[in-house]
């Protein structure tokens, strides 16, 4: 994507790479499947916080709307502690959101369950913007790996 003198490149993942809610078999046996979104406001979760503060939002669709919801916490985790936050959700704490390529392998292994797939948000997922023209050898080198490792 290139606008005004700028490029966006994909950091991970693929265009749908969003947030994702999961849960352990367990957990949603013991707690019930939520129906809905005010249904999921009420299960316990484990929440990314991001670096400079907030919580990585848990943002779905609402009918035609995209919204955020707020879930109970119940485990705050700072947002380097990605095969924690797994591990707590496998362990049936709560219901995890995260972006699909972290959660695809426990998908595949049925550790873990998508919740909710029907509100999961149509939106593109994190890219890196920088200057067409000028940047760093640094800068092109990481570009370099994003576009390699991209899809992993």
């Amino acid at each position: 994507m290139k606008a005004q003198g700028l490029v966006a490149q994909l950091v991970c993942g693929d265009e749908q790479d969003l947030l994702r809610l999961a849960a352990a078999p367990g957990y949603l046996a013991d707690n019930g499947i939520p129906t809905d979104l005010e249904d999921l406001a009420r299960h316990e979760a484990i929440r990314y916080r991001l670096p400079d503060g907030p919580f990585l939002p848990w943002i779905l669709k609402d009918g035609p709307r995209t919204i955020t919801v707020g879930p109970v916490m119940r485990l705050a985790l700072s947002g380097d502690a990605l095969d924690t936050g797994r591990a707590y959700a496998r362990a049936g704490i709560g219901i995890i959101g995260a972006v699909r390529t972290w959660l695809e392998d426990a998908f595949a292994a049925g550790t873990l369950v998508p919740v909710l797939p029907d509100r999961w948000s149509d939106m593109d997922g994190p890219r890196l913007c920088y200057p067409d023209r000028s940047g760093s050898a640094a800068l092109g080198a990481f570009v370099a790996i994003c576009r390699r490792t991209r899809g992993r």
